[in-house]
């Protein structure tokens, strides 16, 4: 089941909450669906692609690599980046 955060019941209690719904997060929430643990997965974007959301993203990064810009490689929405 899809909720908006602000439809949520916020005094629901869980056992696992997941942070992401890209690749990762979506399987291992699915790895839990027919176990006895109440599991939330948390993503900060849409179900499709929202620019509004996606400049979220914007950040530089530092250190010995020359890197692309992080909202180039990284989408802000269900399904995260294995929508590029």
């Amino acid at each position: 089941m899809i909720k908006h955060f602000k439809d949520l019941n916020l005094q629901t209690k869980y056992d696992i909450i997941i942070v992401g719904a890209g690749a990762a997060g979506i399987t291992i929430a699915l790895e839990f669906l027919k176990t006895k643990y109440k599991v939330a997965l948390l993503e900060s974007g849409k179900l499709n692609y929202d620019s509004d959301y996606q400049k979220l993203m914007h950040g530089t990064l530092s250190g010995p690599y020359n890197h692309e810009k992080l909202d180039s490689y990284r989408l802000r929405q269900f399904r995260g980046t294995t929508n590029i």
